[in-house]
């Protein structure tokens, strides 16, 4: 999940300009890691951009991290 709501907590990583590749956004964002769904291809209208390498690894580690410390 991406939010522009600033909720800075244990959960989120920041989400700037800087960590696209390809486009980007208007504004400082926010993954949540901790809000994870799925979506159908089919109902995503346009896409915004692609995030760098680094940034996708920073948001995988997190989800590891949150799921080992839970189980």
């Amino acid at each position: 999940m991406i939010t522009s709501q600033s909720k800075k907590d244990e959960y989120s990583i920041e989400l700037t300009d800087r960590d696209f590749k390809d486009g980007g956004l208007n504004r400082p964002s926010f993954i949540r890691v901790s809000h994870i769904f799925t979506v159908d291809k089919r109902i995503i209208l346009y896409s915004i951009g692609k995030l760098k390498q680094e940034k996708i690894n920073e948001v995988m580690d997190k989800i590891c991290e949150i799921l080992t410390e839970r189980s």
